[in-house]
């Protein structure tokens, strides 16, 4: 239910977006490439393993970091990432992400990387909480 809600709303923003959503965002964050971080995202969904599925959003998490800096932004705490993840995910080709969250579940807490799976786990998690229970299109 939650993933169709998703689909659903991902798909009305991507098909109506007019630049009200972006303008909100930082104004560094607006240069970033949110299609192709997006297009990142959909290989969670092609790993047939949570610890893949895991190291494949650190790896967003990296690319995220690196066109970030490029675009200016010199700080990247969640206020910065979160924004970015939901742009990100709005643009992903994601069908399950609440199914990719369950799955990397098992497998997060046994990542010994001084807490970078826990936050960006966390991170990814919140932005799809929100597309799905916050986000209204209409509103944009």
């Amino acid at each position: 239910m939650e993933d169709m809600s998703f689909v659903k709303k991902t798909a009305l923003v991507r098909s109506d977006l007019t630049g009200t959503y972006r303008s909100k965002l930082p104004s560094e964050a607006r240069g970033i490439d949110y299609e192709a971080i997006g297009l990142m995202l959909e290989a969670i969904e092609l790993q047939p393993t949570p610890r893949q599925k895991l190291d494949t959003l650190l790896d967003v998490r990296s690319e995220i970091m690196k066109r970030a800096s490029e675009a200016g932004m010199n700080r990247m705490g969640a206020d910065e990432l979160l924004p970015i993840l939901v742009m990100s995910l709005i643009w992903s080709p994601l069908i399950s992400p609440s199914r990719d969250l369950a799955e990397m579940s098992s497998v997060v807490d046994d990542v010994n990387d001084d807490g970078e799976a826990q936050y960006m786990y966390s991170c990814f998690g919140a932005a799809v909480e929100f597309i799905v229970h916050e986000l209204d299109p209409h509103m944009l």
